[in-house]
């Protein structure tokens, strides 16, 4: 399972929007069927840092650096588009 980091502007628009990208993360991290969701004190703290996680998964992607190796920081969209469907 691939563990994953999903920013607070995912969380919100995964609530508000219930078709998209962010809702379809949202829904496989809370049924655990291929992402497990990463949970850290950071995170907790706005998801300052990626816990270790594989991938940050944000719309706010020029919000964050790219030197959080080993975390790849990718919009929503990306997310679904290319990782999930290597992932299947």
């Amino acid at each position: 399972m691939t563990q994953v980091v999903i920013d607070t502007n995912v969380v919100v628009s995964a609530n508000l929007v219930d078709a998209g990208p962010s809702a379809a993360i949202f829904r496989l991290a809370v049924h655990q069927k291929i992402i497990q969701m990463c949970i850290s004190p950071a995170v907790l703290a706005e998801y300052e840092e990626a816990a270790a996680a594989e991938y940050l998964i944000t719309g706010n992607t020029q919000h964050f650096s790219q030197d959080h190796a080993p975390t790849r920081i990718i919009t929503p969209r990306d997310f679904i588009e290319r990782v999930v469907p290597r992932l299947l």
